[in-house]
Protein backbone atom coordinates (compact mmCIF):
# COMPACT_ATOMS: atom_id res chain seq x y z
CA UNK A 1 0.00 0.00 0.00
CA UNK A 2 2.82 2.21 0.94
CA UNK A 3 3.98 2.36 -2.66
CA UNK A 4 0.81 3.15 -4.44
CA UNK A 5 0.05 5.58 -1.68
CA UNK A 6 3.39 7.23 -2.82
CA UNK A 7 2.59 6.80 -6.25
CA UNK A 8 -0.52 8.79 -6.16
CA UNK A 9 0.49 11.46 -4.10
CA UNK A 10 3.57 12.43 -6.24
CA UNK A 11 0.73 12.60 -9.08
CA UNK A 12 -1.20 14.28 -7.51
CA UNK A 13 1.53 16.85 -6.35
CA UNK A 14 3.01 16.90 -10.77
CA UNK A 15 -0.50 17.69 -12.06
CA UNK A 16 -1.05 20.60 -9.46
CA UNK A 17 2.36 22.02 -10.65
CA UNK A 18 1.63 21.57 -14.24
CA UNK A 19 -1.72 23.01 -13.79
CA UNK A 20 -0.12 26.43 -11.34
CA UNK A 21 2.69 26.69 -13.67
CA UNK A 22 2.58 25.93 -17.31
CA UNK A 23 1.70 29.04 -19.87
CA UNK A 24 -0.02 26.26 -22.31
CA UNK A 25 -2.56 24.51 -19.87
CA UNK A 26 -6.26 24.24 -21.66
CA UNK A 27 -9.30 25.15 -19.71
CA UNK A 28 -7.74 27.82 -17.51
CA UNK A 29 -9.93 30.64 -16.82
CA UNK A 30 -7.94 32.99 -18.72
CA UNK A 31 -6.99 31.35 -21.49
CA UNK A 32 -8.53 32.18 -24.95
CA UNK A 33 -9.11 30.11 -28.08
CA UNK A 34 -7.56 32.08 -31.53
CA UNK A 35 -7.63 32.15 -35.04
CA UNK A 36 -4.60 32.01 -36.68
CA UNK A 37 -4.28 32.72 -40.76
CA UNK A 38 -0.55 32.79 -41.94
CA UNK A 39 -0.44 32.33 -45.84
CA UNK A 40 -4.00 30.62 -46.55
CA UNK A 41 -3.41 28.07 -43.79
CA UNK A 42 -5.34 28.44 -40.47
CA UNK A 43 -4.44 27.27 -36.92
CA UNK A 44 -7.06 27.58 -33.94
CA UNK A 45 -5.29 27.53 -30.63
CA UNK A 46 -5.37 28.41 -27.43
CA UNK A 47 -3.86 30.88 -25.50
CA UNK A 48 -2.75 32.95 -22.30
CA UNK A 49 -0.59 35.57 -24.66
CA UNK A 50 -1.38 39.13 -23.42
CA UNK A 51 -1.77 40.74 -27.44
CA UNK A 52 -1.21 39.46 -30.56
CA UNK A 53 2.64 40.08 -31.12
CA UNK A 54 2.99 37.79 -28.18
CA UNK A 55 1.03 35.09 -29.23
CA UNK A 56 2.51 35.01 -32.72
CA UNK A 57 6.25 35.04 -30.78
CA UNK A 58 4.81 32.02 -28.90
CA UNK A 59 3.50 30.13 -32.36
CA UNK A 60 7.36 31.08 -33.61
CA UNK A 61 5.59 32.94 -36.66
CA UNK A 62 8.55 35.50 -37.52
CA UNK A 63 7.39 39.03 -39.35
CA UNK A 64 9.55 40.12 -41.82
CA UNK A 65 9.73 43.59 -42.90
CA UNK A 66 6.87 44.91 -45.16
CA UNK A 67 4.77 42.44 -43.54
CA UNK A 68 1.24 43.03 -41.89
CA UNK A 69 -0.73 41.85 -39.16
CA UNK A 70 -4.37 42.43 -38.67
CA UNK A 71 -5.12 43.57 -35.96
CA UNK A 72 -2.27 45.08 -35.21
CA UNK A 73 0.40 43.60 -32.69
CA UNK A 74 0.13 45.29 -29.77
CA UNK A 75 -3.34 44.84 -29.87
CA UNK A 76 -4.29 42.59 -26.99
CA UNK A 77 -6.23 39.72 -26.56
CA UNK A 78 -9.10 39.63 -24.79
CA UNK A 79 -11.73 37.11 -26.00
CA UNK A 80 -12.51 34.26 -27.63
CA UNK A 81 -12.79 33.37 -31.69
CA UNK A 82 -10.52 36.53 -32.35
CA UNK A 83 -9.24 36.01 -36.05
CA UNK A 84 -5.35 37.52 -36.47
CA UNK A 85 -3.98 37.67 -40.32
CA UNK A 86 -1.01 37.80 -41.33
CA UNK A 87 -0.21 38.91 -45.01
CA UNK A 88 3.08 38.38 -46.53
CA UNK A 89 5.08 41.16 -48.24
CA UNK A 90 5.99 40.04 -51.66
CA UNK A 91 6.81 41.44 -54.95
CA UNK A 92 4.20 42.94 -57.22
CA UNK A 93 4.20 44.65 -60.23
CA UNK A 94 1.99 47.95 -61.12
CA UNK A 95 1.23 48.73 -64.42
CA UNK A 96 -0.27 51.88 -65.68
CA UNK A 97 -0.98 53.21 -69.21
CA UNK A 98 2.84 51.13 -70.26
CA UNK A 99 4.82 52.12 -67.33
CA UNK A 100 5.58 49.06 -64.86
CA UNK A 101 6.67 49.87 -61.38
CA UNK A 102 7.80 47.12 -58.85
CA UNK A 103 7.17 47.34 -54.98
CA UNK A 104 7.12 45.19 -51.74
CA UNK A 105 3.46 45.21 -50.70
CA UNK A 106 1.25 42.82 -48.43
CA UNK A 107 -2.05 43.75 -49.69
CA UNK A 108 -4.54 42.22 -51.19
CA UNK A 109 -6.59 44.44 -52.56
CA UNK A 110 -5.51 45.84 -56.36
CA UNK A 111 -6.33 48.99 -55.16
CA UNK A 112 -4.45 48.77 -52.05
CA UNK A 113 -1.41 47.90 -53.28
CA UNK A 114 -2.05 50.67 -56.55
CA UNK A 115 -2.07 53.28 -53.15
CA UNK A 116 0.80 51.76 -52.10
CA UNK A 117 2.54 52.45 -55.64
CA UNK A 118 2.01 56.30 -54.85
CA UNK A 119 -0.87 56.25 -57.11
CA UNK A 120 -3.88 57.99 -56.62
CA UNK A 121 -7.35 56.50 -57.82
CA UNK A 122 -10.97 58.05 -58.80
CA UNK A 123 -13.32 55.84 -57.35
CA UNK A 124 -14.16 55.09 -61.00
CA UNK A 125 -10.75 54.08 -61.90
CA UNK A 126 -10.16 50.38 -62.14
CA UNK A 127 -7.22 48.32 -60.28
CA UNK A 128 -7.25 44.33 -61.17
CA UNK A 129 -4.30 41.58 -60.63
CA UNK A 130 -3.54 39.49 -63.62
CA UNK A 131 -1.21 36.96 -64.89
CA UNK A 132 1.33 38.64 -66.59
CA UNK A 133 3.35 36.52 -69.70
CA UNK A 134 5.69 39.59 -69.94
CA UNK A 135 6.53 39.23 -66.20
CA UNK A 136 7.31 35.81 -66.57
CA UNK A 137 9.17 35.84 -69.80
CA UNK A 138 11.38 38.15 -67.86
CA UNK A 139 11.88 36.20 -64.89
CA UNK A 140 10.43 38.20 -62.83
CA UNK A 141 8.57 36.57 -59.73
CA UNK A 142 5.74 39.34 -58.99
CA UNK A 143 2.17 39.41 -59.15
CA UNK A 144 0.73 42.42 -61.71
CA UNK A 145 -1.29 45.19 -60.86
CA UNK A 146 -2.75 46.84 -63.81
CA UNK A 147 -4.66 50.72 -63.37
CA UNK A 148 -6.83 51.84 -66.20
CA UNK A 149 -8.07 55.25 -65.77
CA UNK A 150 -11.84 56.60 -66.14
CA UNK A 151 -12.06 60.13 -68.06
CA UNK A 152 -14.21 62.60 -67.45
CA UNK A 153 -17.22 63.79 -69.14
CA UNK A 154 -19.41 66.22 -68.77
CA UNK A 155 -23.37 65.30 -68.99
CA UNK A 156 -26.84 67.29 -70.05
CA UNK A 157 -29.38 64.66 -68.50
CA UNK A 158 -32.65 66.08 -69.18
CA UNK A 159 -31.77 69.55 -68.27
CA UNK A 160 -29.53 68.78 -65.11
CA UNK A 161 -25.95 69.09 -65.76
CA UNK A 162 -23.23 67.14 -63.87
CA UNK A 163 -19.59 66.15 -64.55
CA UNK A 164 -18.83 62.40 -64.51
CA UNK A 165 -16.04 59.84 -64.68
CA UNK A 166 -16.33 56.99 -66.68
CA UNK A 167 -14.53 54.05 -67.83
CA UNK A 168 -17.42 53.43 -70.75
CA UNK A 169 -16.14 53.12 -74.16
CA UNK A 170 -19.28 54.19 -76.33
CA UNK A 171 -22.37 56.34 -75.55
CA UNK A 172 -23.82 53.67 -75.67
CA UNK A 173 -22.39 51.98 -72.53
CA UNK A 174 -22.47 55.23 -70.73
CA UNK A 175 -25.74 55.29 -70.44
CA UNK A 176 -26.09 51.28 -70.11
CA UNK A 177 -23.54 52.61 -67.06
CA UNK A 178 -26.07 55.40 -65.47
CA UNK A 179 -29.19 53.26 -66.33
CA UNK A 180 -30.41 55.40 -68.50
CA UNK A 181 -33.29 54.33 -70.87
CA UNK A 182 -34.08 56.61 -73.93
CA UNK A 183 -37.94 56.98 -74.04
CA UNK A 184 -39.70 57.60 -77.31
CA UNK A 185 -39.09 60.70 -79.01
CA UNK A 186 -35.90 61.44 -76.88
CA UNK A 187 -32.60 62.31 -78.47
CA UNK A 188 -28.78 62.43 -78.30
CA UNK A 189 -25.41 64.28 -78.47
CA UNK A 190 -24.06 62.99 -79.94
CA UNK A 191 -26.80 61.38 -82.12
CA UNK A 192 -25.18 58.07 -82.95
CA UNK A 193 -24.76 55.82 -79.91
CA UNK A 194 -21.80 54.11 -80.83
CA UNK A 195 -19.61 57.16 -80.29
CA UNK A 196 -16.57 56.60 -78.52
CA UNK A 197 -16.06 58.24 -75.18
CA UNK A 198 -13.05 61.12 -75.05
CA UNK A 199 -11.73 62.85 -72.49
CA UNK A 200 -13.50 66.38 -71.50
CA UNK A 201 -16.63 65.78 -73.70
CA UNK A 202 -20.14 66.64 -73.57
CA UNK A 203 -23.14 64.52 -73.79
CA UNK A 204 -26.75 65.61 -74.04
CA UNK A 205 -30.03 63.86 -73.40
CA UNK A 206 -32.91 65.46 -73.99
CA UNK A 207 -36.85 64.52 -73.63
CA UNK A 208 -39.01 65.53 -77.03
CA UNK A 209 -40.78 68.51 -77.19
CA UNK A 210 -37.72 70.55 -75.00
CA UNK A 211 -34.39 70.19 -76.81
CA UNK A 212 -31.30 71.16 -75.22
CA UNK A 213 -28.04 71.78 -77.02
CA UNK A 214 -24.88 71.70 -75.22
CA UNK A 215 -21.78 73.35 -76.61
CA UNK A 216 -18.19 73.63 -75.52
CA UNK A 217 -16.25 76.92 -75.63
CA UNK A 218 -12.13 77.30 -75.37
CA UNK A 219 -11.65 79.39 -72.27
CA UNK A 220 -8.23 81.35 -73.41
CA UNK A 221 -5.23 81.14 -70.89
CA UNK A 222 -3.69 83.82 -69.62
CA UNK A 223 0.09 84.66 -70.17
CA UNK A 224 2.43 84.99 -66.91
CA UNK A 225 6.10 87.03 -67.36
CA UNK A 226 8.21 86.09 -64.12
CA UNK A 227 11.94 87.56 -63.83
CA UNK A 228 14.65 85.17 -64.77
CA UNK A 229 18.24 86.01 -63.96
CA UNK A 230 19.14 82.60 -65.26
CA UNK A 231 18.00 84.08 -68.99
CA UNK A 232 20.01 87.15 -70.95
CA UNK A 233 18.50 90.43 -70.99
CA UNK A 234 16.14 91.38 -74.04
CA UNK A 235 14.90 87.25 -74.25
CA UNK A 236 12.34 85.72 -72.76
CA UNK A 237 11.61 81.53 -72.63
CA UNK A 238 8.58 79.71 -72.40
CA UNK A 239 8.75 77.79 -69.18
CA UNK A 240 5.30 76.68 -68.96
CA UNK A 241 3.21 76.10 -71.68
CA UNK A 242 -0.14 77.65 -71.98
CA UNK A 243 -3.28 75.27 -72.08
CA UNK A 244 -6.97 76.79 -73.12
CA UNK A 245 -9.88 75.26 -70.33
CA UNK A 246 -13.46 74.42 -71.79
CA UNK A 247 -16.68 75.96 -70.53
CA UNK A 248 -20.16 73.89 -71.46
CA UNK A 249 -22.62 76.05 -72.21
CA UNK A 250 -26.45 74.87 -72.27
CA UNK A 251 -28.66 76.37 -74.49
CA UNK A 252 -32.66 75.60 -74.62
CA UNK A 253 -33.68 75.78 -77.98
CA UNK A 254 -37.28 76.87 -78.95
CA UNK A 255 -39.13 75.24 -82.39
CA UNK A 256 -41.96 75.56 -84.68
CA UNK A 257 -42.90 73.27 -87.40
CA UNK A 258 -39.29 72.13 -87.02
CA UNK A 259 -37.26 75.66 -87.04
CA UNK A 260 -35.29 76.99 -84.14
CA UNK A 261 -37.17 80.48 -83.46
CA UNK A 262 -35.11 81.23 -80.12
CA UNK A 263 -32.74 79.87 -77.77
CA UNK A 264 -31.49 80.74 -74.20
CA UNK A 265 -28.82 79.83 -71.76
CA UNK A 266 -29.69 78.01 -68.77
CA UNK A 267 -26.34 77.16 -67.44
CA UNK A 268 -22.53 77.47 -67.80
CA UNK A 269 -20.21 75.41 -66.67
CA UNK A 270 -16.08 75.10 -66.20
CA UNK A 271 -15.46 71.76 -67.53
CA UNK A 272 -11.41 72.36 -67.79
CA UNK A 273 -9.24 75.17 -66.02
CA UNK A 274 -7.16 77.23 -68.43
CA UNK A 275 -2.95 76.82 -67.40
CA UNK A 276 -1.59 80.13 -68.09
CA UNK A 277 1.56 80.43 -69.93
CA UNK A 278 4.69 81.29 -68.48
CA UNK A 279 7.26 83.31 -69.70
CA UNK A 280 10.72 83.91 -68.16
CA UNK A 281 12.05 87.66 -68.87
CA UNK A 282 15.71 87.30 -68.89
CA UNK A 283 17.65 89.89 -66.67
CA UNK A 284 20.94 88.25 -66.76
CA UNK A 285 22.95 91.53 -66.80
CA UNK A 286 25.50 91.90 -70.16
CA UNK A 287 29.00 92.94 -70.17
CA UNK A 288 28.55 96.57 -71.49
CA UNK A 289 25.62 98.56 -71.80
CA UNK A 290 26.81 101.15 -74.22
CA UNK A 291 25.26 99.46 -77.48
CA UNK A 292 21.83 101.34 -78.31
CA UNK A 293 20.45 98.17 -79.01
CA UNK A 294 21.43 96.29 -75.10
CA UNK A 295 19.78 99.05 -73.80
CA UNK A 296 16.71 98.92 -75.55
CA UNK A 297 16.64 95.21 -74.93
CA UNK A 298 16.62 95.86 -71.18
CA UNK A 299 13.91 98.03 -71.64
CA UNK A 300 11.51 95.32 -73.53
CA UNK A 301 12.38 93.17 -70.98
CA UNK A 302 11.34 95.48 -68.42
CA UNK A 303 8.03 96.25 -70.02
CA UNK A 304 8.34 100.01 -71.19
CA UNK A 305 6.26 100.61 -73.94
CA UNK A 306 9.05 101.81 -77.08
CA UNK A 307 7.51 105.26 -77.12
CA UNK A 308 9.20 105.66 -74.00
CA UNK A 309 12.77 104.44 -74.50
CA UNK A 310 14.28 108.02 -75.99
CA UNK A 311 12.90 109.36 -72.04
CA UNK A 312 14.30 106.43 -70.45
CA UNK A 313 17.33 106.70 -72.10
CA UNK A 314 17.93 110.26 -71.96
CA UNK A 315 17.22 109.99 -67.93
CA UNK A 316 19.73 107.14 -67.37
CA UNK A 317 22.20 108.33 -68.75
CA UNK A 318 22.48 111.42 -66.83
CA UNK A 319 21.67 109.58 -63.83
CA UNK A 320 24.36 106.74 -64.24
CA UNK A 321 25.63 106.30 -67.31
CA UNK A 322 23.52 102.99 -67.49
CA UNK A 323 25.49 101.40 -64.79
CA UNK A 324 23.48 99.50 -62.60
CA UNK A 325 25.69 99.07 -59.16
CA UNK A 326 26.20 102.90 -59.78
CA UNK A 327 26.54 104.74 -56.04
CA UNK A 328 27.21 108.34 -55.74
CA UNK A 329 28.19 110.49 -52.74
CA UNK A 330 24.99 110.52 -50.87
CA UNK A 331 24.25 106.66 -51.40
CA UNK A 332 21.68 106.67 -54.38
CA UNK A 333 21.84 103.99 -56.22
CA UNK A 334 21.09 101.91 -59.20
CA UNK A 335 20.29 102.76 -63.19
CA UNK A 336 17.88 105.77 -62.01
CA UNK A 337 19.74 106.50 -58.63
CA UNK A 338 17.26 105.92 -56.18
CA UNK A 339 18.22 108.02 -52.64
CA UNK A 340 17.87 106.40 -49.39
CA UNK A 341 15.19 107.59 -47.51
CA UNK A 342 15.05 106.78 -43.12
CA UNK A 343 17.54 104.55 -43.36
CA UNK A 344 16.44 102.48 -45.95
CA UNK A 345 16.41 102.40 -50.16
CA UNK A 346 13.41 101.31 -51.89
CA UNK A 347 15.33 99.81 -55.00
CA UNK A 348 17.33 97.72 -52.63
CA UNK A 349 14.11 96.29 -51.32
CA UNK A 350 12.54 95.87 -54.67
CA UNK A 351 15.14 94.41 -56.47
CA UNK A 352 17.43 92.51 -54.04
CA UNK A 353 19.87 91.78 -56.91
CA UNK A 354 19.77 95.41 -58.22
CA UNK A 355 23.39 95.55 -58.60
CA UNK A 356 23.43 93.01 -61.48
CA UNK A 357 19.50 92.91 -62.21
CA UNK A 358 18.91 95.76 -64.99
CA UNK A 359 15.88 94.65 -65.86
CA UNK A 360 14.12 94.63 -62.31
CA UNK A 361 15.76 98.19 -61.55
CA UNK A 362 13.80 99.60 -64.84
CA UNK A 363 10.75 97.98 -63.57
CA UNK A 364 11.29 99.88 -60.66
CA UNK A 365 12.26 103.05 -61.82
CA UNK A 366 8.98 103.01 -64.71
CA UNK A 367 6.94 102.21 -61.62
CA UNK A 368 8.43 105.86 -59.65
CA UNK A 369 7.72 107.67 -63.17
CA UNK A 370 4.10 106.63 -63.88
CA UNK A 371 3.20 107.18 -60.16
CA UNK A 372 5.08 110.75 -59.65
CA UNK A 373 4.92 112.14 -63.21
CA UNK A 374 2.44 109.92 -65.63
CA UNK A 375 5.04 108.61 -68.00
CA UNK A 376 8.80 108.56 -68.95
CA UNK A 377 8.57 111.49 -71.37
CA UNK A 378 6.88 113.80 -68.45
CA UNK A 379 9.71 112.55 -66.30
CA UNK A 380 12.11 113.88 -69.05
CA UNK A 381 10.43 117.06 -69.41
CA UNK A 382 11.08 117.02 -65.41
CA UNK A 383 14.36 116.48 -65.34
CA UNK A 384 15.68 118.96 -68.03
CA UNK A 385 13.47 121.71 -66.40
CA UNK A 386 15.08 120.88 -62.50
CA UNK A 387 17.93 118.89 -63.54
CA UNK A 388 16.74 115.80 -60.99
CA UNK A 389 13.60 113.66 -61.19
Amino acid sequence: MLPVLAFVLLFLTGLTAYVAFSGGTVGAADTRIVSVKVDGEEQVVPTRADSVGELLERLQITLNPGDKVEPSADTPIIEDNQQINVYRARPVAVVEAGTRKIIISPELSAREVATAAGLSLYPEDSASFRQSEELLSEGIVAEEVTIERSVPLTANIYGALASYRTLSKTLQDFLSEKGIVLGVGDTTQPVEKSTAIEANMLVSINSPGKQTLAIAEPINFKVESVNDSSVPAGQTKVTQAGVAGQKAIIYELSFENGVETSRRILQTVVTREPQNEVRARGTQAVSSYSVSEDRASLMRAAGIDPSQFDAVDFIIRKESTWRPAAVNANGCIGLGQRCPSRGTNALAQACPNWQTDPVCQLGHFTAYANGRYGSWNEARAAWESQRWW
